[in-house]
């Protein structure tokens, strides 16, 4: 063998652990959030998806003609079986009593009798209720469990997106400029 070839042999493992040491202090930065998972919807359309009322409940399903026309409309996917849904419902009833935010809501894979019961229980924040007992229409929201709300501007695109429940904190600090930021 040359000398030459010798010489990148040796450094070739040298090489290759720069690459994997740069790869792992790449993905240590403190600024990243290893949590987030960015929604291919945002700045999009919001999915033209069409729901039953919910069984029960006085109220329309979700209709795509609901999401245009409000200054804002936010669509909240919960289920009663979801505990942190629970948790963030006093914030959406705080976000229901907006004039300038249209509430919708989508009881994802649940029984009807159940999310009925919770509405009864903890009060209605919806101008509307979707019932998606298959979570069909999740899929289309892209969602990856619930409690997951997605605000929209007048225009029907999505311009903000919040996994998990949402709660006093979030809601004053994020929620409500991100409510002004849209509404515009």
């Amino acid at each position: 063998m040359r000398k030459s070839t010798k010489s990148i042999l040796f450094l070739l493992p040298t090489l290759i652990f720069m690459a994997a040491a740069a790869v792992f202090f790449l993905g240590l930065d403190p600024k990243r959030d290893p949590t987030a998972i960015p929604s291919p919807l945002i700045d999009r359309a919001a999915p033209a998806v069409t729901l039953p009322p919910l069984p029960g409940l006085d109220l329309p399903g979700i209709d795509p003609d609901l999401l245009k026309g409000s200054p804002v409309t936010v669509v909240n996917l919960w289920a009663s079986w979801c505990a942190p849904c629970r948790i963030e419902h006093p914030q959406l009833m705080a976000l229901s009593e907006d004039p300038d935010v249209r509430m919708l809501g989508i009881d994802y894979r649940d029984r009807a009798d159940k999310g009925l019961a919770m509405l009864q229980e903890l009060g209605n924040p919806f101008d509307a209720v979707g019932f998606d007992p298959q979570g069909r229409a999740a899929i289309d929201w892209g969602i990856t469990g619930v409690p997951e709300t997605f605000f929209l501007d007048s225009d029907g695109r999505v311009r903000f997106r919040h996994r998990g429940p949402i709660d006093e904190r979030l809601l004053e600090k994020i929620i409500r400029p991100k409510l002004e930021e849209i509404a515009g």
